[in-house]
């Protein structure tokens, strides 16, 4: 199930800078025993690391979209890899308020963008390649159709939790549950079958689609067009 009934804009406004600087930030350890475990074991750092080992070789004079882009923080390593363009949307003011003063001040306007509004809906994303990185959990099977739709027959890399025999799909059941789903209701755990989510893709794509697993990912996964 997608996160319905949830105020996504909301949470993720609240959310988004302290969650990015708990997974990704090096300044410390995280404040409580849970986020130092979920940083450790979670796994969301060695997505970033992989998803940087697939995109950065293919994106030399692409113009590069990013959905759910949280601050931005793959921007600069992107326009180093060659990107012609970057281009960030996200549905936290917060976090696209923050991307745009650190582009600012490194200089890279020219290249590099943000804005805030939602993605599922768009018509066409003007772009070669689109990512994302934990956002189709977030939206519903319509929204995420539509974003295979709007890549326009382009390249595409997308990570996802994946439905699968884990000992981590649990743990991380009880953690969300702990973190966020018994102060709110609406809050709802998602996992999606691989199978289903490439037949869905398969619908707007002529590319090759690959679904690519690594344990230290845990339960995640990528969809992509990309060789891996």
């Amino acid at each position: 199930m997608p996160q319905t009934g949830l105020d996504r804009k909301q949470f993720w406004n609240d959310k988004i800078l302290t969650w990015e600087s708990e997974r990704y930030e090096q300044h410390g350890p995280p404040a409580s025993f849970m986020e130092r475990f979920a940083k450790k074991f979670g796994g969301v750092n060695e997505r970033l690391e992989i998803a940087k080992r697939i995109m950065l070789p293919n994106v030399r004079g692409k113009r590069v979209v990013e959905l759910g882009c949280g601050s931005g923080l793959l921007a600069e390593s992107l326009i180093e890899a060659g990107a012609a363009s970057v281009h960030g949307i996200d549905i936290a003011e917060t976090a696209i308020k923050h991307a745009q003063e650190r582009i600012k001040a490194k200089g890279l306007s020219d290249k590099v963008s943000f804005a805030a509004g939602e993605v599922g809906h768009r018509q066409r994303f003007d772009a070669d390649f689109v990512f994302s990185l934990g956002l189709l959990d977030w939206l519903t099977w319509e929204e995420v159709e539509n974003i295979f739709r709007a890549s326009n027959g382009g390249d595409f890399l997308h990570s996802f939790s994946e439905n699968q025999k884990s000992i981590w799909v649990p743990i991380h059941k009880v953690y969300v549950y702990i973190k966020y789903a018994r102060k709110n209701k609406n809050y709802v755990i998602r996992y999606d079958d691989a199978e289903e989510l490439r037949r869905l893709a398969a619908k707007h794509t002529d590319k090759k689609l690959s679904i690519y697993r690594n344990k230290k990912m845990r339960f995640g996964a990528f969809i992509t067009t990309l060789p891996v």
